[in-house]
């Protein structure tokens, strides 16, 4: 079966190997219509009995998705129309993680953004070994919040404190470190990509997540500050105003979308996975009607420069979002470029020229649905 951008290949050992593939298109992207395509496709998938587990992955050659189309962003004019879109990505999202049978996401290239948010909504994923694979979320470095559930699926498969530093600082991951986060279950060679998640979708089937007792839990260090720092207000406090402190030192509280994937975060975590969705999308409405995003969107925005510690401007540092400085390490600020980086493709700036360089609400660690 083929529909616009998605494709279904079944196999004869009970696996559909769903295929995004934009035509036309550099890089796949999430169009205004995604949430119709997948609902469409995905339920030919669930009525088939000869279906019993799916594969999704890309048609493209060295991409995954790139996040979504810019100029479905662009038409926003409320922050009503805002959380709107916001709210029918966390359908499309919700489709596939509730979905009936295990989804596998087989990445290779770059999961940026929706694309990452697509994968976490997925019930486990698998990464390709190559330089080229890499993923992030990096809207705050174009003034946005994640708006697909990503603020939420995110520190929920990872822990709060990583996923914080992923999505302020919108830096991107290769494939070994997504790894050991526990963001993809296994890292493979491209050539066995879909054999791989293939044979982990079938071993899913009739699969039911552990949960790990209290004392096992304990039995690993991170766990432990993860339940610190998490599980009692006292813990959340200090975690939440430690973040907001060292996110101001950088940015003096000038870029609302990174004090905002706080709030979000924390919204969450308190209230739970439905209340920090309702919270994203709000968030995700209001930071699209805010000249911050604009500004963040020109590629030849000034932008601001990128500040180590010291505070001093680095003029040899990468300008575009996503990019590094000189010490390797992401900045906070978001920066701008001549040439967007491919943060800002994760946005949906696909085709322009890049820099050359099942959730419980106190389960905030383990796998994403089945």
């Amino acid at each position: 079966m083929a529909n616009e951008g998605l494709t279904i290949e079944k196999r004869d050992d009970g696996v559909a190997i769903v295929v995004m593939d934009i035509p036309g298109e550099p890089m796949n992207t999430l169009k205004d219509d995604f949430v119709d395509t997948f609902t469409e496709v995905f339920s030919a998938v669930e009525s088939d009995d000869d279906i019993k587990a799916v594969v999704f992955t890309s048609g493209k050659k060295d991409s995954f998705i790139a996040g979504a189309d810019v100029t479905m962003l662009e038409t926003v004019t409320s922050a009503e129309d805002g959380e709107r879109i916001s709210l029918e990505g966390h359908k499309a999202m919700a489709r596939i993680e509730n979905f009936g049978k295990p989804v596998v996401a087989a990445i290779h290239g770059v999961a940026l953004g929706g694309g990452l948010e697509v994968a976490l909504a997925c019930h486990a994923r698998v990464a390709s070994d190559s330089k080229k694979t890499k993923l992030g979320l990096p809207e705050s470095q174009l003034g946005l919040i994640p708006g697909a559930g990503g603020t939420q699926r995110l520190p929920r498969l990872i822990g709060v404190q990583p996923a914080l530093d992923m999505m302020l600082t919108g830096k991107q991951l290769d494939a070994k470190k997504a790894r050991k986060l526990g963001l993809v279950d296994d890292v493979v060679p491209p050539s066995i990509l879909i054999e791989t998640a293939a044979a982990l979708a079938l071993a899913r089937v009739g699969y039911a997540p552990k949960r790990d007792s209290f004392i096992e839990q304990l039995r690993d260090k991170d766990a432990v500050t993860e339940f610190a720092l998490t599980k009692n207000p006292l813990g959340r406090k200090i975690l939440f105003d430690q973040a907001r402190k060292q996110l101001h030192k950088q940015t003096r509280g000038n870029y609302p979308a990174q004090d905002l994937i706080i709030d979000v975060v924390r919204a969450g975590l308190e209230g739970g996975f439905e209340a920090g969705l309702a919270a994203e999308a709000r968030a995700f409405g209001r930071l699209l009607t805010t000249e911050g995003w604009h500004v963040g969107r020109r590629p030849h925005g000034r932008g601001h420069r990128v500040r180590h510690d010291s505070g001093r401007q680095d003029p040899g540092a990468p300008q575009g979002p996503g990019c590094e400085g000189r010490d390797g390490r992401p900045s906070l600020r978001p920066r701008h470029h001549r040439w967007p980086c491919e943060a800002q493709a994760a946005l949906g700036a696909a085709g322009q020229r890049p820099h050359a360089a099942n959730h419980g609400d106190d389960d905030l660690r383990g796998p994403s649905g089945r």
